[in-house]
């Protein structure tokens, strides 16, 4: 089966993520993508996503997040560009097991569950200085 694959850009702003949130949903529901994979495909762009919002820019005005979504058959793969910061999320120590809640540590664990829902995960540096993150999800 071809790859049924969508692209679009968003404004690196919270509208921004919520426009992007609704056309990707729609866009599962349109594939009629299980709900299991559904949901890890809805939180592996959450994460990555509010990441880059967050954490990506110095100041994220007129910032844009290039999307790339396909859909394979037997996979969703989605890929994030933006020319933010350096960041490979590859790169980043598991966060430290707390004894206790209270003495645990605050963020990390969004990298962690996109590593624990993705199949795949793959990070560069692009020529023209942007990020790119692919993660593959399987069906």
């Amino acid at each position: 089966m071809p790859a049924t694959v969508q692209q679009s850009s968003f404004p690196a702003t919270l509208d921004g993520f919520n426009a992007q949130f609704d056309a990707l949903r729609a866009w599962l529901d349109e594939k009629e993508v299980p709900a299991r994979p559904h949901y890890q495909i809805e939180l592996v762009f959450e994460e990555v996503a509010t990441n880059i919002i967050r954490y990506g820019f110095d100041d994220a005005t007129g910032e844009t997040v290039d999307l790339t979504y396909a859909h394979t058959g037997d996979h969703v793969v989605m890929t994030f560009c933006d020319n933010g910061r350096p960041f490979n999320p590859l790169e980043q120590a598991e966060p430290k097991k707390a004894a206790r809640i209270e003495d645990a540590d605050i963020g990390g664990l969004g990298i962690k569950l996109v590593r624990q829902t993705a199949e795949d995960i793959t990070y560069e540096r692009t020529a023209d200085h942007r990020n790119k993150l692919t993660v593959s999800i399987r069906l």
